[in-house]
């Protein structure tokens, strides 16, 4: 086996040439890191299904009663996005690759209610509060989710680490989301295997391709997709019939899916 170890990169990718479902558009990816123990998911814990969200199993993620007149889950009109709860989180910040540790972080869980994929989604919570002299005061609070399948849910955190403030209630929920016709694998052209904490491709092609990315996101209890990052595992000079692998700091078997494999010829 050839053993090449590329450097992971922290981008959104456009590029010709990629043999993928959901090709071109935003797709947010991370380089990987060692996942927090606080809040990695242990081997007994599947991959999220349609079944929805367990709130009260999702590790560092308590929902509070500040939706006002809102009642959660809210399906955000036309989207196909449920926001199924709204709450604090606290444990590393899975939104970022140095997942630092944060507390009384405003997080969401959310639901892909489509029947397709989501490539990318920003859901905006406006909150408001209004003081005993009627001065209002208002706040807005972004959520980026990428590459999420039909029906699955996700614990997403805050953009910037905003907290929520306890005088505060939520007027509005509104979001922007592509969705795409399905997540492809390519694997009759690159086999994709797991060993421990190391992914293994295989090109099963007799054509050498410039650059293989494997998508992937991690999972944890509560039937939920650990944040709305998408990490990605780059592979240059892909050669024809050869095999590669690499470590992959937040990829692990049992606690990741692959979601989908994009070729650059």
């Amino acid at each position: 086996m050839k053993i090449k170890l590329t450097s992971l990169f922290l981008a959104i990718i456009v590029l010709v040439g990629v043999f993928c479902g959901c090709s071109g558009g935003s797709n947010t990816t991370h380089t990987s890191a060692p996942v927090a123990t606080d809040t990695a998911p242990t081997q007994t814990i599947t991959s999220p299904d349609e079944t929805g969200a367990i709130i009260g199993e999702i590790p560092g993620f308590v929902q509070e009663d500040i939706m006002g007149d809102m009642i959660t889950p809210y399906e955000v009109p036309e989207k196909g996005i449920n926001v199924v709860a709204v709450g604090t989180y606290n444990g590393a910040y899975i939104e970022e690759i140095d997942d630092v540790a944060v507390e009384n972080v405003m997080a969401i869980v959310v639901q892909n209610t489509a029947d397709k994929p989501v490539q990318s989604a920003t859901v905006t919570v406006a909150s408001a509060s209004v003081a005993e002299d009627g001065t209002e005061t208002t706040n807005e609070h972004r959520f980026v989710v990428t590459t999420l399948p039909a029906g699955s849910s996700a614990l997403v955190l805050e953009a910037e680490k905003k907290s929520f403030p306890a005088t505060e209630t939520i007027t509005d929920i509104s979001a922007n989301v592509t969705n795409c016709e399905s997540f492809s694998l390519n694997s009759d052209i690159i086999s994709v295997s797991q060993d421990g904490t190391r992914m293994v491709i295989e090109n099963l092609t007799e054509t050498d391709y410039r650059m293989v990315l494997v998508r992937y996101k991690n999972y944890t209890a509560g039937n939920v997709y650990l944040g709305g990052i998408t990490y990605s595992a780059t592979f240059d000079t892909v050669a024809a019939l050869e095999s590669y692998d690499q470590e992959q700091g937040h990829f692990s078997e049992g606690n990741s899916v692959i979601l989908k494999v994009e070729i650059v010829e």
